[in-house]
């Protein structure tokens, strides 16, 4: 029997899931509440109801239309996921799962999944990490929040890619939040790279040197080879940094992100203050270490 699972909000996420789901040939009877959609005088709603009839999916006219699927996908923008759950949370059966997939903070998302758990209902923080355009229903889901073991379960009849990573709301879109600081760092490090190496004629031979620094040792040996051995060298690594900022002027730009790197590795040094003689072996020992001196 065909599950029943609905979205609050019939944007882009929705849309690209129900599209994997129609796609890899799932089981599911789709609905979709939107007001865009019942609005005729915006723009979008010819394009969202087209959308909804192309996946054979139930546009319904009210938001408690929705609150009998088993499944129910809130995925209308930040500012709009409290006025959404305050409408549909009491319409909602006990073994409902509502699943928060926006971005709203951490905080957000543990004060409604607080308000569900005391209503009886389950909530779910689920943060996407991936792009929804390209990997479809398949987009990697971290899930945390008092219906996220369900969830989990249930998700992953769907094709889903899901992971428990706790019963606390907030941890999932907290874990996306700490993943963002790294990629998106990387971003910025990146440009910062690879425009200094194009005004130098290098952009290729950097390139190349990087990918193999990950393929060599893979990505997981070689970050933690760096945070292990900084306890040693971060000041030999400042001094490089403040190198690096001065070949980035030397090509016309600002060192924005060289700069910060070179200011983190000197509070890291000023934190070892020479207490280390060898690296820890293992990133469980380092993280210890990091207690112990209230790092």
């Amino acid at each position: 029997m065909a599950k029943r699972i609905a979205f609050i909000g019939f944007g882009e996420a929705a849309f690209y899931f129900s599209s994997g789901f129609r796609e890899d040939g799932v089981d599911v009877h789709i609905e979709a509440y939107d007001p865009i959609a019942q609005d005729p005088a915006n723009v979008r709603s010819s394009l969202l109801r087209d959308r909804a009839e192309k996946l054979s999916v139930d546009l319904k006219k009210n938001i408690r239309d929705v609150s009998g699927a088993e499944i129910i996908f809130c995925a209308v923008p930040s500012t709009a996921v409290e006025k959404a759950a305050n409408q549909i949370m009491e319409s909602l059966g006990d073994k409902t799962i509502f699943i928060d997939i926006t971005s709203s903070l951490p905080q957000v998302k543990r004060s409604l999944g607080g308000r569900f758990a005391a209503n009886g209902k389950l909530y779910v923080d689920a943060s996407v990490m991936g792009a929804a355009p390209l990997l479809k229903h398949k987009t990697p889901f971290v899930l945390s929040g008092n219906g996220a073991k369900q969830a989990a379960a249930v998700l992953g009849t769907l094709h889903m890619n899901v992971q428990y990573v706790g019963e606390e709301p907030g941890r999932a879109a907290t874990l996306k939040l700490l993943r963002s600081i790294y990629t998106k760092g990387v971003e910025a490090l990146a440009l910062e790279t690879f425009l200094s190496a194009r005004k130098l004629g290098l952009e290729k031979e950097i390139m190349q040197s990087l990918h193999r620094t990950y393929e060599v040792q893979g990505f997981e040996t070689t970050v933690g080879q760096l945070l292990r051995s900084n306890t040693l060298h971060s000041g030999r690594r400042a001094v490089e940094a403040q190198e690096c900022c001065d070949l980035i002027r030397e090509t016309g730009y600002e060192p924005v992100m060289m700069e910060a790197v070179r200011n983190k590795l000197q509070w890291m040094a000023g934190r070892w203050n020479n207490s280390r003689s060898d690296s820890p072996e293992t990133l469980e020992e380092l993280y210890e270490l990091w207690d112990r001196l209230n790092i």
